[in-house]
């Protein structure tokens, strides 16, 4: 009775392994990095005033690499949807009331060759008078399903971003293969990035 048993597990098993369709997922393409930044890098900004400020890149977070993933057929709604991301946080230095900046750069899909839409967030985590977020949230593409071959084609080189209802900073400039080129306080100081 018992060798019974283990033969119908194991045939079972052998035959749920046909279950799962594996996909295919391809690697984001290189040409959509907005944030092309490593462990240890000094990002150095300047105001009109010349005063520098620095803020290093303390974690990567890059999820474009290609992947597999599983669906299964009794499962209709749970599809693999693709998704890349790529992020970045600085350490944690205070300067000009902006302890760190976090930003992420991230796409949905509806398929292993498509994607349904692209958003890019930036926060700043500040400390003048008690802890404030500044974020900033912006969807760069949405829509139909295109490939990953052609969402270059779609997504802006320079993305804007502006929330007059921040305390701290109010405007966040990026730009593709550069990262964050500018940003603009409440008090309307401006800081480029020096490269």
């Amino acid at each position: 009775m018992r060798k019974a048993s283990v033969i119908i597990i194991i045939l079972l098993s052998v035959l749920c392994v046909g279950c799962y369709k594996q996909v295919h997922c391809p690697g984001l393409p290189a040409n959509l990095d907005y944030f092309p930044y490593y462990d240890g890098q000094i990002l150095k900004y300047a105001n009109s005033q010349q005063n520098v400020i620095n803020f290093v890149i303390g974690q990567v977070e890059n999820h474009t690499k290609s992947y597999t993933c599983q669906e299964s057929p009794k499962c209709p709604e749970c599809k693999c949807g693709c998704a890349f991301s790529k992020a970045f946080r600085t350490g944690n230095v205070l300067q000009n009331g902006v302890t760190y900046i976090y930003a992420s750069f991230s796409t949905e899909g509806s398929g292993p060759k498509t994607i349904t839409s692209v958003g890019i967030g930036l926060l700043f985590t500040c400390f003048v008078d008690d802890w404030s977020h500044n974020r900033f949230n912006k969807i760069v593409y949405q829509g139909k399903k295109i490939s990953y071959n052609q969402v270059d084609e779609y997504l802006e080189d320079t993305v804007l971003l502006e929330n007059e209802n921040n305390m701290i900073i109010t405007k966040a400039v990026i730009v593709k293969g550069k990262g964050l080129v500018s940003y603009t306080t409440a008090d309307g100081e401006e800081w480029e990035l020096i490269e």
